[in-house]
């Protein structure tokens, strides 16, 4: 009579499913994680001179506000990028304040991605 197979102890079994889960959650976590990495910033090239789409007015204070660059002969260009500030991300930093005019009215766009920016735009 040949030998029997040895059986798998029930820890080990366990020791294997929570390794599947261990890896799935890993996986998933790196996905979400690489998906969020690379999401595009729809203003990250905006440069002087480009136009500017907003989804909701702009305040005096601090907002979220989806902007994204469009053709300045867009009915959807409200502001014109008149200023540029790289590695700063906080709205209320006076960085922004040499581009504006006296009585000019203008906003300050921000995006924290990388090292962060600012966008000092006019209303067109």
């Amino acid at each position: 009579m040949p030998p029997a197979a040895p059986k798998k102890s029930a820890g080990k079994k366990v020791l294997s499913i929570l390794g599947v889960i261990a890896v799935i959650i890993v996986i998933a976590g790196l996905k979400f994680g690489l998906r969020t990495a690379l999401a595009s910033d729809p203003t990250e090239d905006a440069k002087v001179g480009d136009c500017i789409s907003v989804n909701s007015a702009l305040k005096d204070e601090a907002s979220d506000t989806d902007a994204k660059i469009v053709e300045c002969s867009s009915s959807d260009a409200k502001f014109t990028v008149i200023g540029r500030v790289d590695g700063v991300s906080d709205v209320n930093s006076t960085a922004c304040d040499k581009f504006f005019k006296e009585g000019e009215e203008g906003a300050v766009l921000s995006s924290d991605k990388g090292k962060g920016y600012l966008l000092c735009v006019k209303t067109k």
